[in-house]
């Protein structure tokens, strides 16, 4: 008995821990803190709503160049010579020429090592390689899940709470949903700008470089050269002609961090790995007086003259805000998109409308609560008695769950916190329903409630399985507020288990404890008499 009495004091003391913790190290113990600790969804706290599209054809089309490359690079490496390897993106293939094998079959090597992948006809040097449709699939998938998990990492580091950020299952569609979130522009720029960063040497001896528009540079324009305008500027804006070579790019990053300048205005901090180091090092020795341009999304940040030798080590400057290093911080630190994204929709939630939305989500939970326990108190006395003890227990430790899993509250999930409601006392009502009958059989009460648990428990464990695994389906397949939903019912099944099986047998059989040799229980109507005579 005392140990029953230990597991339930523990429960309750660990779930109110749960909600009044401090949400930080240096925060205090508090019920001021249940507001911190009970996150609030999208629905409820206002926020963003998106749905992307990733354009997954976009993923192929780099697949496609970058597999051009790569297979001639590794032909050579084998010993092969290849001429020429030029991908095709519009019918997904790979024309290339002047293949030569001094010693053996080009046709076959070429199968070998790329056929489980590729189509390969052709001969006599001449070789197409056509993407397969399972290849093409997975490509497409691949992209997807990239995308999702590189928006989860930007958006992890905006300080947003518990964002929702998953994938409409089977579709290359995203749904972004950002509690408490209300800076449309920057939620953009984070996730659908891609965040490739790069530098690239500027054409010298070009007029007007940096104060031209692209229009006035086409001129100068020729194979291998390539124009770029300023970021943050108008459509007309002041260009650079560059060379279309990249020498260094975000794969070269060791590390980066916002800092200062060398007026104190915020910058972007780089660190460069050893091999991007060197490379740095060699072409900026070769280039001192001339400009390095720095583009992110095809935009330039800044294009300084390379005044010495430039190693793994420097900042990124301009005129940026606080907010513009964090944000290319956290772009530069995800990688950048594997395809790119389109807005199809998106909507702001006021912060008013989700204040309603939890006044009457609460008003109607606790007018259903007063209802059920008027009820119950009404119909089974005593009995009735320990379950509302039982069923505030239940409401205690499903918040105190939601906290330790930091589970969003949504409005669908409040609709689920009143389902549990009804379903705790359901349980309940299941074992008073058949205490009442072994009563009615003769059996002693103490018999009477030891049958009633036993026999319940059954039919309890069965219809809660069942709405388990029908909640757990929804939190697999459904989306935002489903979810929210599924997660909330599951919590509440486990715990309903728990406070009407366990909890409310406990407080029976310390009440039976306490009168010894009773041979009447508490759990008729008002107005109707136990089979059993009474014994005082």
């Amino acid at each position: 008995m005392k140990f029953r009495w230990i597991i339930m004091g523990l429960s309750i003391l660990l779930s109110v821990f749960l909600l009044i913790r401090p949400p930080s190290e240096d925060g205090n113990i508090s019920f001021e803190n249940v507001k911190e600790n009970i996150h609030l969804g999208l629905d409820l706290q206002g926020g963003i709503f998106m749905q992307l599209e990733v354009d997954v054809e976009d993923a192929v089309d780099q697949y496609m160049e970058e597999q051009a490359g790569t297979i001639k690079a590794g032909l050579e490496a084998e010993g092969l010579t290849v001429e020429s390897s030029v991908a095709n993106v519009k019918d997904r293939s790979i024309a290339m020429t002047g293949v030569v094998m001094t010693d053996g079959d080009a046709k076959g090597k070429i199968k070998d090592y790329y056929g489980e992948i590729w189509k390969i006809s052709g001969n006599d040097g001449r070789f197409t390689l056509r993407l397969k449709d399972q290849e093409m699939s997975r490509v497409k998938d691949e992209a997807v899940k990239q995308t999702v998990y590189k928006i989860q990492n930007r958006v992890d580091q905006l300080g947003v709470t518990e964002p929702n950020i998953n994938r409409v299952v089977g579709t290359n569609r995203i749904v972004l949903e950002l509690a408490g979130a209300d800076d449309v522009s920057r939620v953009h720029n984070i996730v659908k700008e891609p965040g490739q960063l790069e530098w690239r040497l500027v054409v010298p001896n070009v007029p007007k470089q940096g104060a031209a528009s692209e229009a006035e540079l086409s001129p100068f324009l020729k194979p291998g050269f390539k124009v770029f305008p300023m970021a943050d500027a108008p459509v007309e804006a002041p260009s650079y002609l560059m060379l279309d070579s990249v020498i260094l790019t975000a794969h070269n990053i060791a590390r980066v961090f916002p800092t200062r300048d060398r007026n104190g205005l915020p910058a972007v901090g780089i660190n460069l790995d050893r091999a991007g180091g060197q490379t740095f090092g060699t072409i900026t020795e070769r280039n001192i007086n001339n400009r390095l341009a720095i583009v992110l999304d095809d935009k330039i940040l800044s294009a300084p003259t390379i005044q010495d030798k430039l190693q793994d080590q420097f900042v990124i400057s301009g005129s940026f805000t606080p907010q513009q290093v964090e944000d290319m911080v956290v772009k530069i630190k995800s990688g950048s998109l594997p395809a790119e994204v389109r807005i199809l929709e998106e909507r702001v939630i006021g912060p008013t409308l989700g204040r309603d939305a939890i006044r009457q989500g609460t008003t109607a939970a606790g007018i259903g609560f007063a209802m059920v326990m008027i009820f119950i108190l009404f119909y089974y006395r005593r009995a009735g008695f320990f379950a509302l003890i039982a069923l505030i227990m239940n409401l205690i430790i499903i918040l105190g769950m939601l906290a330790f899993l930091e589970a969003v509250l949504t409005l669908p999930g409040i609709a689920g916190f009143i389902l549990t409601i009804g379903m705790a006392v359901d349980a309940n009502v299941l074992v008073f329903e058949k205490i009442r009958e072994e009563l009615r059989l003769g059996s002693s009460v103490k018999n009477a409630v030891d049958i009633g648990y036993k026999t319940a428990f059954v039919t309890i464990l069965d219809a809660n399985i069942t709405t388990f695994i029908a909640a757990f389906c929804l939190l697999l397949l459904g989306e935002g507020p489903i979810k929210g939903f599924a997660i909330m019912l599951m919590i509440g099944i486990v715990s309903s288990i728990f406070t009407a099986v366990f909890c409310s047998r406990t407080f029976f059989l310390a009440h039976l404890h306490a009168n010894a040799g009773m041979r009447q229980l508490s759990i008729w109507p008002l107005g109707k008499q136990s089979p059993a005579a009474e014994i005082h």
